[in-house]
């Protein structure tokens, strides 16, 4: 459902799609109309639960730069913020869990110094454009004035040599993610 509570159905414009146990909506030439909350509900005998996007729709005539401030969200307003479980030379993350369908994700702290800033929306950008089952993903970002946080996939705990030999699934402990310089680097956890 659309923010102003309006259940969607498929058209020209928008389809609804399943591959597995995974549903997309689809949204094809994207207007300023189209901005807003949606919302899926799921339900079954064993329940329902609910899972809200925000999509924003940047218009205009000039492109959006990268180092240009995205809209204000609030990191708070859709993640529960856990305890700290890394810290790096250019940040710290922390785990985080979403309000709506209660996930475990990761969000990297990235403080925006003059020295830093670019930096910091470099590795949001190569992440956005990563799709490979080693890397962790980018599911979200937020800003501040002076921080920058990404939201990553979160792997559980297990040994490096088994969350290795499983895969991504099951990348326990290890992280890759993109480096400061375009590279990926990899580094293992306990």
């Amino acid at each position: 459902m659309a923010a102003d509570s309006v259940q969607l159905v498929d058209s020209a414009r928008l389809s609804q799609q399943q591959e597995g146990t995974t549903y997309s909506l689809v949204l094809r030439d994207v207007a300023l109309k189209d901005a807003g909350v949606y919302t899926c509900l799921a339900q079954n005998a064993g329940g329902q639960v609910l899972c809200k996007a925000e999509l924003l729709v940047l218009g205009g005539d000039s492109e959006p730069d990268s180092e240009k401030q995205s809209p204000r969200r609030r990191l708070h307003s859709f993640y529960e913020v856990k305890e700290e479980i890394g810290r790096g030379v250019f940040g710290f993350v922390k785990r985080v869990q979403h309000k709506g369908n209660k996930i475990s994700c990761a969000a990297k702290f990235i403080p925006l110094r003059s020295r830093t800033r670019a930096q910091a929306y470099r590795e949001r950008d190569i992440l956005a454009t990563l799709s490979h089952p080693l890397v962790t993903g980018l599911l979200d970002q937020f800003e501040t004035r002076k921080t920058l946080i990404l939201v990553l996939e979160l792997y559980p705990a297990l040994s490096p040599w088994e969350g290795w030999s499983r895969g991504r699934r099951g990348l326990g402990g290890a992280m890759c993610t993109a480096g400061n310089l375009g590279g990926v680097f990899c580094s293992m956890g306990q």
